[in-house]
């Protein structure tokens, strides 16, 4: 079932950077985590400011994404297709498991890498938001093509059968 074959340049520019950019800064996240475990903590260290910079173009990568969304397919979608109502609920939720992420490496800078409770934190909100990542882009894959390699997930959640 493809439920909407509209295709704008936007999407491209959107939808894959709204992916892109906050996998990249959870995977960097992981880096770290592995590089301080593995005895480097100067890397991890290293590692900080472009986590922070990329936390921060995910959030407007999201915002962004959820516009282009907003241009691709007509307001009514939004209403009647449970995918787009989950679609939406995950793009917050994801939105905000990214804000937690930058305000807390925003807050700890580099001190984030000594204090267990804050490295937790920021590294169960990495794993999150791949997880809300990759599902919205599951999502995405399923509407616009009517397939998607992470069906078992939308299947997991009854927004398919």
């Amino acid at each position: 079932m493809v439920l909407v074959t509209l295709y704008t340049p936007w999407h491209s520019i959107t939808a894959h950077f709204g992916v892109a950019i906050p996998t990249i800064a959870s995977v960097l996240v992981i880096i770290a985590l592995i590089s301080k475990f593995a005895g480097r903590e100067d890397f991890a260290r290293k590692l900080t400011y472009p986590i922070k910079v990329l936390l921060l173009l995910s959030m407007v990568s999201i915002i962004m994404a959820c516009v282009g969304a907003l241009i691709d397919f007509p307001a009514s979608a939004f209403a009647s297709s449970p995918l787009f109502s989950f679609k939406t609920t995950f793009a917050i939720i994801t939105f905000f498991v990214y804000a937690g992420m930058y305000y807390t490496v925003t807050l700890m800078k580099d001190e984030i890498w000594n204090t267990k409770l804050s490295l937790a934190y920021v590294v169960a909100l990495a794993v999150i938001g791949m997880f809300t990542v990759s599902t919205l882009g599951a999502v995405g894959g399923y509407l616009g093509k009517g397939h998607t390699v992470l069906e078992f997930v939308l299947r997991a959640f009854g927004l398919i059968s």
